[in-house]
């Protein structure tokens, strides 16, 4: 009976441990559009808006990690090409003003840890 019982309360604790790590890191999923107001590379972080708030104040940080996919578009007479980029790519192909899609997580402080970003 304790043996049963000691058991039961190591599977217990095993699948809390388990299931509160992976919680930490981020609250929710995010993906959106936004317009880029500024680029902090040594922060390696884009200031962003939503579309239709004001182009000229941020209202939230993403962050662009290593593992970040980061996606160009280009489109020409009727064709369109994908470039993917590498994350350091990022700051001299993006601009102010440009508009981007943001997949990735929303941490406890509100900012975006990105997981793919396209433009």
């Amino acid at each position: 009976m304790q043996r049963t019982l000691v058991l039961c309360l190591m599977l217990v604790a095993a699948v809390m441990l388990a299931t509160t790590s992976k919680a930490g890191a981020q609250i929710l999923l995010v993906t959106g559009e936004y317009r880029v107001v500024d680029l902090d590379q040594s922060k390696n972080r884009i200031g962003v808006a939503l579309l239709e708030a004001r182009p000229d104040v941020r209202q939230n940080w993403v962050y662009v990690k290593l593992e970040t996919e980061v996606v160009q578009r280009h489109q020409k007479d009727g064709w369109i090409k994908d470039e993917m980029l590498k994350p350091e790519q990022i700051w001299s192909a993006l601009h102010k003003g440009d508009k981007i899609k943001v997949q990735g997580g929303r941490g406890w402080d509100g900012s975006i840890t990105a997981k793919s970003i396209w433009f």
